[in-house]
């Protein structure tokens, strides 16, 4: 990684380096992405628009309007939207023609007709239809099967399908307009995603099922190929999110942190997975080319599958957190359940990585004990209770303690005061960091839950800060929780970045743990996301828009000019001497600014 002067790059992890990374582009909240390997076009749609670059990373035009989809056929460019769908030329941005009244188009296929180019449609009540191009006519003839996913093309024996899953797989001859139906297991019911292959001189579907698995037929049989791929970590509900593609033989699936790899003929899996800036990604595929688009990562990322790799040992999906566990230890986890701890100084490994295989680890905390490096996890979603704290030494990566029954239904805010480990999703709690014993805790009144958490101190002593946003601060001392919060009035704008020391950094304002605004109207802090401070009022902001400052939170000048990193800045913390540590994607930074 490289960055502008005055910010350096002290030491840098490259787990998402990987070689089979041909382009990478920082975009915005990307909706849907396409791309044509015999134009080497591509686009890209968000709420911003339509644009369209070349592989070389040459912007050619761009067009307003929010896409659901984007499709080439050729120099043409299909964009589905909330009434219909338009059609442009793809190399300037004409429009060429426009059809409304159908509908939003949440999918379109092109197929290769004897007659010329077409496209199939499906809109938001899965009806399929059929378009010439580039006049945008509808096709008449028998009505297509109705699909909540669609997939078409060519198969060996020269039929051109269209494959529609709904309640099970149909299949359409687009010339004879024969109607099959694919035989699978009853689970192949409620499709949510199917991809067209060939493979060992076999057509292939893939399709997902309502339960996350991934099942591969022989079109021509609908004969079982290779094993069922499960969903990942046996999560329903993470797999329902699954999309497909199929590049090269290759079957590419995207879930909820990375891209993972099969072969489509036996489902083995190929390399290690595409991590970094895709957190459920879209997917386009085109020759051996795979274009992943992440709304969340803001991100597009065009990927050859088929180069050979290799990579560092290293974090599995995308970081969650990074904390320091003493100065010179700094400690990261991702939503894999994976942990590394690294030299702050240099950032080598210091021992293997701890593997805890917690799928949506959230939350983060560390210390030291002796020369144990000890780590805190929470986990836990909504609608999936994971109410413990895990334990973990980092230096044998194994069990430090049996985990903490926090007795909630999940666990996000974490945090360590000297010899006292913090929970705070509802019911503030202590427990003892040397073994986990339960220590002291305090129950809120019914209402809504803390949307902010942090500790810092006030009058000399630590304390826990809990805000529900428009509502209330509870500044807890830490000690003893026994004695009942200060409460302090909120404002709507106080969305809490950060507590260090007596200060708590808000969207809105700077105020300290007593209560009073020491400083508002920041317009610095209007966009952040994260903050930590570096050295008070110098203070490092992570921003909307992918971008970091270092600031001083007195005046509001910012000390440095914005930096951007390779991909969106997760978690960030200090170091003792004023540099900033960063997760973003799969990856750590250490980086140091050179104050104007």
């Amino acid at each position: 990684m490289q960055l502008d002067a005055p910010w350096e790059v002290i030491w840098a992890s490259t787990t998402d380096d990987d070689p089979r990374i041909v382009r990478r582009w920082q975009t915005g909240p990307v909706q849907t992405s396409a791309i044509d390997t015999s134009t080497a076009l591509i686009a890209v749609g968000s709420g911003s628009g339509i644009q369209v670059r070349n592989i070389d990373n040459e912007n050619l035009w761009t067009a307003p309007g929010e896409p659901l989809c984007l499709e080439f056929a050729g120099r043409i460019l299909l964009s589905g939207h909330t009434d219909g769908f338009r059609i442009w030329d793809a190399t300037d941005g004409t429009p060429i023609g426009e059809v409304s009244g159908i509908g939003q188009v949440h999918q379109i296929v092109v197929v290769d007709a004897a007659e010329g180019p077409q496209m199939v449609t499906r809109n938001g009540r899965n009806r399929v239809q059929r378009w010439s191009l580039p006049s945008g006519r509808p096709i008449g003839g028998p009505e297509l099967p109705d699909g909540h996913t669609i997939t078409a093309g060519r198969l060996g024996d020269g039929r051109l399908v269209l494959l529609a899953g709904l309640d099970g797989l149909a299949l359409h001859d687009l010339d004879s307009h024969e109607r099959s139906r694919l035989v699978g297991p009853p689970s192949i019911d409620g499709i949510r995603s199917v991809a067209l292959g060939t493979a060992t001189g076999r057509d292939l579907v893939s399709a997902v099922d309502q339960s996350g698995g991934i099942h591969t037929f022989d079109v021509r049989t609908g004969a079982a190929v290779g094993e069922v791929i499960p969903t990942p970590a046996g999560r329903p509900e993470q797999g329902r999110r699954q999309r497909i593609a199929v590049v090269g033989g290759v079957l590419a699936v995207s879930d909820r942190w990375r891209v993972r790899l099969y072969e489509q003929a036996t489902s083995a899996p190929v390399g290690p997975p595409l991590a970094g800036p895709v957190a459920a990604s879209t997917m386009a595929a085109s020759g051996t080319y795979l274009l992943t688009s992440s709304k969340e990562d803001r991100s597009v990322v065009l990927w050859d599958p088929t180069r050979p790799t290799s990579r560092e040992p290293g974090h599995d999906a995308r970081i969650i957190g990074i904390t320091r566990a003493r100065a010179d230890v700094v400690v990261s986890a991702d939503a894999a359940g994976t942990l590394l701890a690294r030299d702050t100084a240099d950032g080598r490994l210091l021992h293997p990585p701890t593997r805890t295989a917690v799928v949506n680890t959230r939350a983060l905390t560390a210390w030291t004990d002796g020369p144990a490096i000890v780590a805190a996890t929470g986990a836990g979603e909504p609608d999936r209770r994971d109410p413990l704290v895990r334990l973990l030494d980092l230096t044998t990566g194994q069990q430090y303690h049996p985990p903490i029954d926090t007795g909630q239904r999940l666990v996000r805010r974490l945090a360590v005061v000297g010899p006292l480990l913090i929970t705070g999703d509802g019911r503030v709690r202590t427990w003892r960091t040397c073994d986990g014993a339960p220590q002291d805790e305090w129950t809120p009144p019914a209402g809504p839950a803390p949307s902010g958490f942090g500790v810092g101190t006030r009058y000399g002593r630590d304390v826990v800060v809990t805000c529900v946003t428009g509502e209330r601060f509870r500044i807890h001392d830490a000690g003893d929780l026994g004695i009942g919060p200060t409460v302090i009035p909120a404002r709507e704008d106080d969305v809490v970045l950060t507590v260090s020391g007596p200060y708590i950094v808000t969207r809105g304002r700077v105020l300290d743990t007593s209560g009073h605004t020491v400083r508002a109207g920041i317009r610095r802090l209007t966009d952040a996301t994260l903050a930590t401070v570096r050295a008070w009022p110098q203070v490092y902001l992570a921003h909307e828009d992918g971008t970091i400052s270092l600031t001083d939170l007195l005046t509001g000048e910012d000390l440095t000019p914005p930096m951007t990193l390779p991909s969106m800045p997760i978690s960030i913390a200090a170091t003792t001497d004023g540099d900033l540590l960063v997760g973003y994607g799969s990856d750590t930074a250490r980086l140091s600014p050179r104050v104007l």
